[in-house]
């Protein structure tokens, strides 16, 4: 079967008259006229869309462009195209405020959001603590967080430490005996006058025939005579220790003859010197009982009477002490090389009865 479409009356001449069409069906020829009658209608509505388009643009002269009927109105409340308007009035300019618009109000949303969850955080930490003005002391404290002893570490112990004790006396060491002797001759030769502080203590340690001499008796010692046992009237102690002195100030090592000095034997059998027994007084410089009324005053000591050294090559100067051996009644000491100064202290010699003192570089 064929069909053919054809137009009644001939071509279509005019776009606002009504066209007739027939379907073919073979030799007959259908009228369907009636069938296009909408079709028409909506031709008509668009024609006249059409007159009032170019109505408009007679009288306000707008341009549009050509397109739907949807689409022909587009432009600025002015008239103009997006082509002449700003790029903030057109529609991507819209668009793309609204959505820096939007991006703005998400950042400040986030932020508010930050600042309540700190705020959040904070009060939490203060739930702990009564803040109100003039309130009362909480009757249970906030426990502060103490640090964990280091492993190892004990515990503090409730029992309380021991005080130190002192050491017993016994290991305490005891003052050198030495020492203290030496303290004490010092002490008892220049409280009589024997010997000078300067002679016995010197800032440099300089050994002055005084120290030497008093070296001597503590450290050579063959009498004894700082053994506490023994009671030795301190008269002789320093008759001996005046002999020793004199001996290191004029070079006793070099005499022509120094036979005994300085030995374990009585002084009274040195070289050069006689004795005799007299009486002295009997007070010891270390037995405490020489004070006591019990004790004789007095007892018989042999002591120095002479002293003759004449040419034994003895130089250097006389000691002071010498003169303090007050029971001598012969000094004889011509020939020799003694030099300085005789001191006035020769006067203490009160039993003097010879001086001989000729032939010295005095």
């Amino acid at each position: 079967m064929s069909y053919s479409l054809a137009s009644r009356g001939g071509s279509h001449t005019s776009r606002g008259s009504r066209s007739r069409r027939a379907l073919g069906v073979g030799s007959e020829i259908v009228d369907i006229s009636n069938v296009s009658s909408e079709e028409d209608e909506r031709s008509q509505y668009d024609d006249a869309l059409e007159e009032q388009r170019l109505t408009a643009i007679g009288e306000t002269g707008i341009r549009v462009y050509e397109g739907s009927a949807a689409d022909e109105y587009e432009g600025s409340e002015y008239g103009e195209s997006e082509t002449d308007l700003p790029f903030f009035k057109t529609r991507k300019g819209k668009v793309l405020a609204i959505g820096i618009l939007l991006i703005a109000l998400i950042g400040v949303v986030a932020a508010i959001a930050s600042v309540a969850s700190n705020g959040s955080n904070d009060q939490k930490s203060l739930s702990g603590l009564d803040l109100t003005p003039g309130s009362s002391p909480s009757e249970n404290p906030t426990q502060v967080p103490t640090l964990a002893p280091p492993s190892g570490t004990l515990s503090p112990s409730l029992t309380p430490t021991s005080m130190p004790t002192l050491a017993p006396m016994s290991q305490i060491p005891a003052v050198n005996p030495r020492e203290e002797l030496f303290n004490i001759l010092v002490d008892s030769l220049t409280s009589s006058g024997v010997s000078s502080v300067n002679s016995l203590v010197t800032p440099d340690g300089e050994q002055t025939p005084q120290i030497l001499a008093l070296n001597w008796l503590l450290d050579e010692n063959p009498l004894l005579l700082m053994d506490s046992s023994t009671s030795i009237p301190k008269i002789r102690l320093y008759q001996r220790y005046i002999l020793a002195t004199l001996f290191y100030s004029t070079d006793g090592e070099r005499w022509n003859n120094r036979t005994s000095w300085l030995g374990s034997e009585h002084e009274c059998e040195w070289f050069g010197l006689s004795c005799e027994e007299k009486d002295v007084p009997s007070d010891s410089i270390l037995s405490k009982d020489s004070a006591s009324p019990t004790v004789d005053p007095t007892t018989k000591e042999l002591m120095v009477v002479s002293i003759d050294l004449e040419l034994n090559n003895i130089v250097g100067e006389l000691p002071d002490e010498i003169f303090f051996l007050t029971n001598c009644t012969v000094l004889g000491l011509f020939g020799n090389g003694l030099s300085g100064t005789l001191s006035t202290k020769v006067g203490k010699m009160v039993a003097l009865n010879k001086l001989w003192l000729e032939d010295n570089e005095f």
